[in-house]
């Protein structure tokens, strides 16, 4: 057994022999909510004789910047149920009123105004967490907090919200059917529940009930609301069908326009509850017309792969089961699913997830050209058109399956299967993982996943290995984390996505939080990430030692300051890298955000291994981002965006230079709460292209159906012949 998996498996051991239940659950103050006679009426007023009879809480405490302290501010939550809804309302009082912060902006980009979360662990468990945002004008946001794992705001539930100012502050109203809600099928049901206050213009947060910072946990340490009676979960079907009309005309290099015309098609999506818990998604030919397309990143000079974040809502919604330390399940792997059905289901401590799709993209003669372009270097005999046609036309599938159980207090293991196969040729990925709670402050995950792999231009089946483990501390004050990853030369996750493999990493990170409230700077964090990483064959490929210093200030500005001294080996060349990071953010007025950051320092230069002539070096190294948001009006955001990317080295007294600017401007105008007219321009000076994309749509509040609307997207559509960097593209689309 080698020395690293011998580190593995006494970490996992000194896990499961500490793991004790949590110390929270004891302590949680308990709730009885009453149930409301009448009908409610969401509009922010609470005109209802009702909501005298709720429960009120009013207990609120500090939790940012310094937690525990009771609240300055006052605020007030009435809670009541009946058998549709859970209500609750929330009068939110500022000795400032002028000051508050609230927009008529899109669904989940609230973040920036006051607002109220609402957390609902509706298990009971104290694992994971619906989180529902309100501003004060009644605008939401919502997702799913998973403790020491994650927090996802693109998930979209429904729910009724409205919202309103007066003269001391301001009221919102809100109403969760619990239909949208999974929850266990009992008589009377317990629900954890949480709710934070966020005050932009004060740089505070207050919560219910008092939440302490000094642990690794934060739902666990939720009140409880109970006696919820005749409350069964629905049996709900949605079907929603959709329809698009898209056109898509090409200019060559040559300036020649090619026109084509409409073409009509429709696809379909249902989903199905027939149990308590337990969900069915299904699409067919689905269109994601509506989805914003991605941002462009900084990719010339790049050693590994880039990584953009998933989107399309059917991928979306429910995903969070598939989450593992190893990113072994990627969904933007499927990239054009002609089918796709998702089923997620919870009960008896048990969690399941099944996601299958067929994907039309692997079969594409573009993609099989891409990737077969250089084989006839490494094989004489190879016909890239023998392979074309022998692939062409055939769709790939997808399959993951993933299995949890919830053990001890607010503990896991877990299971995952994942396998995509395209003609004979297939990639398989199994193992376990598990997160552990450690008493109060510390935390143990684990993974150990093994691929099988038969891979395009060699039938040889390969398998491989990987490895995860990571004892986390979390307090108020020292926080560290332990790590280590082994992912081994042939292990591979057709279905998930890694930078790299081949190599055995350690090392551990440390911060520090000097929280207060009185001096100019609430948090100063100073930190340090030490890390080593070696390949299988034993020797280093990688070193880290980075310090970093991070402060938080009055008026809502961050500044980061950071150092890395790096070792890295590439193409057989070993080099010592010195760089530096450096962060400015501010959000002290209302209608300006701004912020800037820059790494600079050592570089490689990395393509020098497509140039026979020269051999890799070291060189200058530049990424600048720069972010600025206006809004002039409180329904009216426009964002400004500019990235830069510079390497400038010199190697054997010939220059090398390379840059890439990203000029991104987006401007969003919402009408009303249901309308909204969004534009994007996008420039890339290394590819001279230009993009720019118009969606127009209107959805109904407490809706989650698609939008309709319309989305003009174009592409490289710089007219001068010379700088165009390949085909225009003109993409229109109308979708309802």
């Amino acid at each position: 057994m080698t020395y690293f998996r011998l580190i593995f498996l006494t970490l996992l051991i000194i896990a499961f022999f500490y793991c004790v239940p949590g110390v929270f659950a004891q302590n949680a103050p308990y709730h009885s909510l009453p149930r409301f006679s009448e009908p409610i009426s969401v509009d922010g007023y609470l005109k209802e004789a009702a909501w005298k009879s709720a429960l009120q809480i009013d207990e609120f405490y500090t939790y940012y910047p310094l937690d525990g302290k009771p609240a300055d501010q006052r605020t007030i939550a009435l809670f009541g149920y009946d058998d549709r809804a859970l209500y609750i309302a929330f009068i939110c009082f500022d000795d400032q009123p002028d000051n508050i912060r609230a927009s008529i902006t899109r669904r989940d980009e609230i973040l920036d105004d006051d607002h109220i979360v609402l957390f609902l662990d509706t298990q009971n468990l104290g694992k994971e967490s619906y989180e529902f945002l309100i501003n004060p004008f009644g605008i939401q946001g919502d997702g799913i907090y998973i403790d020491m794992v994650m927090q996802d705001f693109t998930p979209d539930y429904l729910f009724q919200s409205e919202g309103h100012k007066f003269q001391k502050g301001y009221i919102v109203e809100v109403a969760i059917p619990f239909k949208s809600l999974r929850f266990p099928n009992t008589t009377q049901l317990t629900f954890g529940v949480s709710i934070m206050r966020s005050i932009k213009h004060l740089d505070t947060e207050l919560i219910w009930p008092k939440i302490s910072r000094n642990a690794t946990t934060f739902i666990p340490q939720f009140a409880k609301i109970g006696g919820m009676t005749g409350i069964k979960p629905g049996n709900n079907i949605e079907i929603l069908p959709e329809f698009t009309s898209q056109k898509q005309d090409t200019r060559n290099t040559e300036n020649i326009l090619t026109t084509n015309p409409f073409e009509f098609q429709g696809g379909l999506n249902l989903k199905y509850g027939p149990l308590p818990g337990t969900v069915f998604d299904l699409t067919f030919n689905p269109d994601f017309s509506q989805v914003e397309a991605d941002a462009d990143k900084i990719e010339v000079n790049r050693r590994f792969p880039l990584q953009f974040d998933e989107k399309r809502p059917f991928f979306l919604e429910g995903t969070n089961i598939f989450q593992t330390p190893i990113n072994a399940v990627y969904t933007r792997r499927i990239v054009d699913p002609l089918a796709g059905l998702k089923f997620t289901g919870t009960g008896s401590g048990y969690e399941i997830g099944f996601l299958q799709a067929i994907d039309t993209y692997y079969g594409t003669e573009d993609y099989l050209t891409d990737i077969s372009r250089y084989q006839s270097w490494y094989d004489p005999d190879f016909s890239q058109s023998e392979f074309i046609n022998r692939y062409k036309d055939k769709n790939s599938l997808h399959s993951i399956l993933r299995l949890k159980k919830n053990i001890f207090d607010y503990s896991h293991i877990g299971g995952l299967v994942t396998d995509m196969r395209f003609g004979d040729r297939y990639s398989s990925t199994y193992g376990v993982d598990g997160s552990f709670l450690i008493s109060g402050e510390y935390s143990f995950s684990f993974q150990a996943l093994h691929s099988q792999t038969r891979a395009f231009f060699n039938d040889e089946i390969k398998s491989g290995a990987g490895y995860y483990a990571n004892i986390f501390r979390g307090s108020r004050t020292l926080n560290f984390q332990l790590f280590y990853n082994d992912l081994a030369p042939d292990f591979e996750v057709a279905n998930g996505f890694v930078e790299r493999t081949d190599f055995r990493q350690g090392g551990f990170q440390l911060w520090y939080d000097i929280r207060e409230t009185e001096s100019f700077f609430s948090l100063i964090q100073p930190a340090v990430y030490i890390s080593q990483m070696y390949n299988y064959e034993g020797r280093k490929i990688e070193a880290y030692i980075a310090p970093s210093l991070n402060l938080e200030a009055r008026g809502r500005n961050a500044f980061t300051f950071g150092y890395y001294r790096q070792f890295e080996e590439y193409a057989g060349y070993d080099f010592l890298k010195n760089w530096y990071y450096l962060l400015f953010s501010n959000k002290t007025f209302s209608w300006i955000f701004a912020d800037i950051s820059s790494q600079f320092g050592d570089g490689i230069y990395y393509e020098a291994v497509y140039d026979p002539s020269i051999q890799p070096f070291l060189g200058f190294n530049r990424y600048l981002r720069l972010n600025i948001e206006l809004r002039p009006l409180q329904n009216w955001i426009l964002q400004f965006r500019v990235q830069n990317y510079l390497f400038d080295g010199d190697y054997n007294g010939e220059k090398y230079r390379t840059n890439q600017d990203i000029y991104r401007f987006k401007t969003t105008y919402q009408f009303t709460r249901d309308l909204a007219l969004r534009l994007i321009f996008e420039h890339n000076n290394y590819f001279q292209d230009l993009d720019f994309n118009v969606l127009f749509s209107y959805q109904p509040r407490s809706s989650k159906i698609h939008p309709p609307g319309a989305n003009d997207f174009y592409k490289n559509i710089l007219s001068i012949p010379d700088l165009a960097s390949g085909d225009c593209l003109c993409h229109s689309v109308i979708f309802f």
